[in-house]
């Protein structure tokens, strides 16, 4: 079918004797060819100098004639062509659309079994064994060397569990890297390599054992110290409890380094933590006691001085409250370095030097008044011992000594010295008469019955 005929298609009673029903489309079919008017477009340009084909056809295009509603009549058709009057195109019936058909899916494909491989070739199954076989005795010295090195190493009694488990580790990993022995040699070397591992197993097995015993010894030195930690974190002084938990800390570390996830090493540290609350627990309560010490201290300093101050008017008790306040002070201790109450010692003791010295001088005074109050008590029995005394001298003797007790405390030395000057003048108005010293003692004796006796006789 020309292009021409494709146009005037839609202008004719019936479809062409040559035209055949497509068929209803598949979802499985090929997506259909695009037209010739495509395939035209994307045809290579003709060379210069030449003009396609294809515009030749465009301009005999434009003078046929058109669809309806395209823009030009039916009658622009050329006469060449088969065209029915108007009458008769605008009369005739549009054609019926053919009936589709009901699309269905196709069925799936079969499965088709695999093709089943060849059969192998004998002889290249033979060739590959056999290269198999060289690469194996090929192997066969480096198998040889690692069963040695790893027997040389099992006959060392020294070798430690580390070098053991290495050994252990290098000779598995070895074999599985260099794969079987030929078969030749196959069963000896792999007994000797099951003999090495048993070996290996065993010596390990020995030495973890002796390794966890080691341990549990190790972590009970290690809860010991614990325990001194925790029973030093709660002890009542803690004065050197510092020092001490280093101590305990660097016997800790001597036992054997653990890591500090480990159950001794956590309770070590909760232990130093406990210490360390304490000791800041007890450093602030001691500055709160310091402070309040030293203001006690403060008080006594304040009222040491004004005892100072008022000394002149009794200083004999402003001394007694002085020595009270003294005792106070030493009932007073002050927590810390003793540097910080040198100030308010020496306020102190400068106030109660200055109430003793207020009072050693009022004693002095006092001494020396009665000194000369006790002066002039024997100045006065000297005086009357050599004028002699108008009335019995016993009465003299008794005023002076009253006199004498009231003059009160002397110095003991001048005290002394006018005591004997006194004694002297007490003497001396004791003894007799001049005119009556020269008789003996009979006749001075008093008799005051004599003549009462002397009566009775002569009677």
């Amino acid at each position: 079918m020309s292009w021409l005929d494709m146009l005037l298609r839609p202008f004719r009673r019936s479809a062409p004797p040559d035209a055949e029903e497509a068929p209803a489309p598949s979802p499985h079919d090929p997506p259909p060819a695009q037209p010739a008017r495509k395939a035209e477009a994307k045809a290579p340009r003709a060379p210069k100098g030449e003009k396609p084909e294809r515009k030749g056809k465009k301009k005999k295009r434009k003078g046929l004639g058109r669809r309806p509603g395209a823009g030009a009549p039916a009658a622009a058709a050329p006469a060449a062509a088969q065209v029915e009057p108007e009458a008769e195109v605008e009369a005739a019936p549009p054609p019926a659309p053919a009936p589709r058909a009901e699309v269905r899916p196709a069925p799936p494909p079969a499965e088709v079994p695999p093709p089943a491989p060849p059969a192998p070739d004998p002889e290249v199954a033979a060739r590959k064994a056999a290269a198999a076989e060289n690469r194996r005795r090929a192997r066969l010295p480096e198998l040889q060397r690692l069963l040695a090195h790893t027997d040389a190493l099992v006959a060392v009694e020294a070798a430690d569990l580390r070098h053991l488990v290495g050994a252990r580790r290098e000779l598995r990993d070895g074999w599985s890297r260099l794969g079987q022995p030929p078969a030749d040699e196959a069963e000896p070397l792999i007994a000797a390599r099951d003999a090495l591992l048993a070996r290996l197993d065993e010596r390990i097995d020995a030495l973890r054992a002796e390794a966890a015993a080691a341990e549990q010894a190790l972590d009970a030195q290690r809860e010991a110290i614990v325990e001194r930690a925790r029973a030093l974190a709660e002890r009542e002084e803690l004065r050197g409890a510092g020092p001490e938990m280093g101590q305990l800390r660097a016997e800790l570390r001597a036992v054997g380094k653990i890591g500090a996830d480990h159950p001794a090493a956590r309770a070590f540290a909760a232990a130093e933590k406990r210490l360390k609350e304490r000791q800041t627990q007890l450093r602030d309560d001691r500055d709160t006691l310091r402070q309040q010490r030293l203001a006690e201290l403060e008080a006594l300093v304040g009222q040491a001085e004004a005892l100072a101050r008022a000394a002149e008017r009794d200083p004999e008790a402003a001394a007694d409250r002085v020595k009270a306040l003294q005792t106070a002070w030493k009932a007073v201790k002050v927590p810390g370095p003793r540097g910080e109450t040198d100030g308010a010692w020496t306020r102190f003791r400068g106030a109660c030097d200055a109430v003793f010295a207020a009072r050693a001088a009022a004693r002095t005074a006092q001494a020396q008044a009665a000194l000369d109050r006790l002066e002039a008590v024997v100045v006065r029995m000297e005086r009357l011992a050599e004028e002699g005394a108008e009335g019995d001298p016993d009465e003299e003797i008794g005023r002076a000594m009253t006199a004498w007790k009231k003059a009160g405390r002397a110095p003991r030395e001048p005290q002394q010295a006018l005591w004997e000057r006194l004694q002297r003048a007490f003497d001396q108005l004791r003894a007799p008469p001049e005119g009556l010293q020269e008789q003996d003692d009979a006749a001075l004796q008093f008799r005051p019955f004599a003549g009462l006796a002397g009566d009775d006789t002569e009677a």
